[in-house]
């Protein structure tokens, strides 16, 4: 069962924030695995226009508990950022950030606690080219597990699309490429990778 409640509220004619708070309750009638549980899940949001209407900004906030669905032992927190500046018609400029947090309790006595984090950020320009775009950036991200592994991984993507309505045609590409470290392994190296995909 859930029960639940979100609103939004006007700051200003080009700014709005909202709110929202989520209760879960999971039973079991199993005679093998009996249960109830509790949780919750809240959420903020940000949005806001600027600079008559170019630059378009959001942030958002989630937080889950432990056994807001029935077998997640667990709590996350989810929070990103969204920003697009828009030059004219053919051009805009996006800086994306996204922060997950996810802390896994084991049932099993004994077992380790397992602690995984996620940021990811990336600053693209894209330039529309009639039925076509073409963005290209820069990226950094980082990945965290149980306070023991740190790894860093930075580069440059390149992405392409086509779509044709009228002859049902579509094409899109992506590819990335940069440098992957270990940070918290003293002199660790550099490794090089590259990622390519298309449809």
């Amino acid at each position: 069962d859930y029960l639940g409640a979100n609103g939004n509220y006007r700051i200003t004619q080009t700014q709005s924030i909202g709110l929202g708070m989520y209760g879960a309750r999971n039973a079991s009638s199993d005679p093998t695995n009996p249960f109830l549980r509790w949780g919750y899940q809240a959420n903020a949001n940000y949005n806001g226009s600027f600079l008559h209407g170019k630059l378009q900004s959001g942030i958002n906030g989630n937080y889950l508990s432990s056994f807001f669905t029935p077998f997640d032992r667990g709590d996350k927190i989810m929070a990103s950022h969204h920003s697009m500046y828009r030059l004219n018609n053919k051009w805009n400029f996006m800086l994306n950030n996204y922060y997950n947090r996810n802390i896994y309790d084991p049932v099993t006595i004994g077992s380790i606690k397992q602690k995984f984090i996620n940021l990811n950020n990336t600053l693209t320009a894209n330039h529309k080219i009639g039925d076509s775009y073409i963005s290209g950036g820069l990226f950094y991200n980082i990945f965290k597990t149980n306070d023991t592994i740190t790894m860093h991984s930075r580069g440059v993507l390149l992405n392409y699309g086509q779509s044709n309505y009228a002859n049902n045609t579509l094409f899109s590409m992506s590819m990335q490429s940069g440098y992957s470290q270990i940070v918290s392994i003293p002199n660790s190296p550099n490794y090089f990778f590259f990622q390519y995909f298309s449809l």
